[in-house]
């Protein structure tokens, strides 16, 4: 009986309402929940699937897609050459603290001085922090040019690091790369 009152409860926000439809209030009686339980459980519960649906756990609930990792910064790596290091915190204090866009001859200058596995790294992190600047500060829902992407895929080549050229060229990646056919022949 009470799996029937929450989900009745969990659709009631979710209807369509003509004009003439009241409408709906939070109360535990004008739910028609089932007697014998106080509001503040139902409430407790109505809130507790909201929150699960608006994670998109729920069914009716909007999904996001996150981020299969948080957002971090590769300070500690010892291998990653300084200018790599010194560009890479010069484009996350643009983007973080400055609220701005680097210029993009930084960028392009990273790509060209990644010498090792951690110079990439540093790169495909500087890489997500822009796309998400991009996405929260200009409303820019693009990804970067294709161009970039090759760019990314011939550095992976020429460092030798062929698992990380291969997440340049997944279709839907976190780093806002444009993958081509063009991308894979350099890493091929």
């Amino acid at each position: 009986m009470a799996r029937r009152a929450a989900a009745r409860v969990s659709l009631a926000p979710f209807r369509l309402l003509s004009p003439q439809t009241p409408p709906i209030s939070p109360s535990p009686d004008h739910l028609g929940l089932v007697s014998g339980f106080d509001g503040g459980d139902h409430l407790r519960r109505i809130r507790r699937m909201m929150s699960f649906e608006s994670r998109g756990g729920g069914r009716f609930g909007c999904s996001m897609v996150v981020a299969s990792r948080p957002f971090c910064s590769f300070s500690g790596s010892e291998n990653a050459s300084e200018v790599v290091k010194e560009l890479h915190g010069k484009v996350l204090d643009s983007v973080k603290v400055k609220r701005s866009a680097p210029p993009n001859a930084w960028l392009w200058s990273m790509i060209d001085k990644c010498q090792n596995k951690d110079d990439i790294r540093f790169l495909f992190d500087a890489l997500q922090h822009l796309r998400v600047f991009r996405l929260s500060n200009l409303r820019i829902h693009e990804n970067f040019n294709c161009h970039l992407c090759q760019e990314v895929a011939k550095a992976c080549a020429r460092v030798g690091t062929i698992d990380l050229g291969k997440k340049a060229l997944w279709k839907h990646n976190i780093y806002g790369l444009s993958p081509s056919v063009a991308s894979a022949n350099h890493l091929l």
